[in-house]
């Protein structure tokens, strides 16, 4: 029986009309323990008892040959402190199932995880950037949950913005000054490629360009592979955007004014106005809005059981409306049962010489994917990206990104990865079990930060918090390589050596998994580890 199995057990026969939560967590403070648990805190607060005493009583309970409980002074938690042959007994839980099977969180569940989504009016920028490996490594975790997973890019190739790019490229063939439209060395190069006098006729081929040339390389360059493409124009011509129209008019959720259609979101928020559908102007255009709702009721009807989408901050007000229409007027419209997650990527700066380097697709002194990955490889793009909670800003600092040392972390966490990977290349054999040798605080230190993997992946597939993963390998990585300075694996005595290759060889099949989900590579060498590892 588990560790965790015995705690609720036994708070089960001891308060068995206790129906809450039975926590239980690496304890961040290892000289009181390895777990801890607050379930006395949350007993008491339903039962009304005192939690010290509550914490006293289970820990007495718990207490045997195998596991010390002790109780904290001031706070009740209760700490527990396994010995050799309780952490011998608990390996199968240490093995990445501390926390519930990763790998059947969400089986069952068919998972759209749409992102970038940048328009094909300029290359794709370093906010595309973010939101793409953000989008890439959320649907690598969702997919090793057990859901089925499929990665979208929907792209605006219709409406006002195509012909504003058409304008810009008209004008920069004709050498003549427009206010507003694109600029930057991209449009002077679509004005010598597309001969076309109609400004929306050139925008269509200049998006195409773009999207054909520019966004797929730069996407492939990412090492993303997307599962579908879907265009805006496409929501029109198969007629969803129509259907839309009727359902929404057939639930009388539409009226008229002005001449325009519009859609009744008042009445579901005290905060958002109704928002206009259908403009009053002679060819009657449909807005942005329309068209984003008809993709997700399109998406609905493709049968997913969730949809993720995440944008940036530029799109924050309109896509806010849109998670109030889906989630209160589009669902119960159509019946679904499903789930609608909304991600903000907030803004990039990019740091170089202490100094920001501005990023404007009209100003042309963006910066683009491309002129970061000809200064950094991908692995170091998407690691610094997976870095910070895509919800608040980020400053990227090229110093470091530049790095190739242990200063740069993705460096540090492959460094530890080969390190494992030498060490069990020259042992004989690799150990299943652990030894009953009494292990010392730095190895206890790496079995509970293993096996809270389960935990960190259970996490992100609720908050979709993917910067979780990236600091649990950067904590693994420092646990490791403090481990390996201090202690010899294949030179130990027997039992100790038998100890170290299990915990070797577990952080080596963590590291590679969590590398995996993350999208960076595993390298089978690198130059700094040649050298350290002679002395094993």
């Amino acid at each position: 029986m588990t560790l965790d199995q015995q705690l609720k057990t036994i708070v089960s026969e001891l308060y068995p009309d206790y129906s809450g939560p039975i926590e239980l967590s690496l304890n961040h403070n290892i000289s009181l323990g390895d777990f801890a648990s607050p379930v006395a805190f949350a007993i008491a607060k339903q039962t009304g008892g005192n939690a010290a005493q509550i914490a006293d009583t289970v820990a007495q309970k718990l207490n045997s040959d195998s596991i010390a409980a002790t109780v904290s002074t001031g706070a009740p938690f209760i700490n527990f402190t396994l010995s050799a042959e309780a952490w011998a007994e608990l390996h199968d839980l240490v093995r990445l199932e501390m926390g519930p099977n990763p790998r059947s969180l969400i089986s069952g569940k068919k998972v759209n995880v749409e992102f970038i989504s940048a328009n094909p009016t300029g290359p794709l920028t370093l906010a595309n950037a973010r939101g793409g490996y953000a989008g890439d490594a959320l649907a690598n975790i969702l997919k090793f949950a057990g859901a089925e997973v499929e990665r979208e890019y929907y792209y605006n190739d219709s409406g006002n913005q195509i012909m504003e790019l058409g304008r810009s490229i008209v004008a920069a063939r004709d050498e003549i000054e427009i206010e507003g439209g694109y600029k930057g060395g991209y449009v002077q190069e679509l004005a010598q490629k597309i001969d076309e006098s109609d400004p929306y006729a050139a925008g269509m081929k200049g998006a195409d360009y773009i999207f054909t040339n520019w966004i797929k390389p730069m996407v492939d360059r990412m090492g993303i592979e997307f599962d579908n493409y879907k265009s805006e124009q496409s929501l029109i011509d198969d007629g969803i955007v129509d259907q839309v129209i009727a359902l929404l008019k057939e639930r009388e959720l539409i009226y008229e004014k002005d001449g325009a259609l519009w859609l009744k979101v008042k009445q579901f928020s005290n905060t958002e106005e109704d928002r206009v559908l259908k403009r009053s102007d002679k060819d009657g255009t449909y807005t942005y809005l329309l068209k984003d709702i008809a993709y997700h009721y399109d998406k609905i009807r493709r049968s997913y059981t969730d949809l993720i989408t995440i944008v940036g901050a530029d799109h924050f007000t309109e896509m806010k409306a849109l998670e109030l229409i889906v989630n209160q007027i589009l669902a119960p419209s159509t019946e679904w049962k499903g789930e609608f997650h909304l991600s903000i990527i907030q803004f990039v700066r990019l740091i170089e010489n202490g100094q920001e380097v501005k990023m404007s697709k009209r100003a042309g002194t963006y910066i683009t994917i491309d002129d970061l990955l000809d200064q950094i490889n991908s692995d170091v793009a998407r690691f610094f990206f997976l870095m910070r909670d895509i919800n608040s800003s980020m400053d990227f600092d090229l110093s470091i990104a530049r790095e190739t040392s242990d200063k740069n972390p993705v460096y540090y966490v492959q460094y530890a990865y080969v390190r494992a990977k030498h060490i069990l290349e020259k042992a004989d054999n690799t150990p299943n079990e652990l030894s009953n040798a009494s292990l010392n605080e730095d190895e206890r230190k790496i079995l509970l930060q293993i096996s809270q993997f389960s935990t960190v992946i259970a996490n992100i597939v609720k908050s979709h918090e993917v910067h979780k993963l990236t600091y649990f390998t950067i904590e693994l990585a420092k646990l490791f390589h403090s481990f390996y300075s201090k202690y010899p694996v294949l030179k130990s005595e027997s039992d100790e050596k038998q100890n170290r290759l299990v915990i070797t060889h577990l952080t080596f099949e963590t590291l590679k998994t969590a590398l995996s989900l993350l999208g960076i590579s595993q390298p089978d060498r690198m130059v700094a580890t040649e050298v350290i590892d002679s002395t094993e």
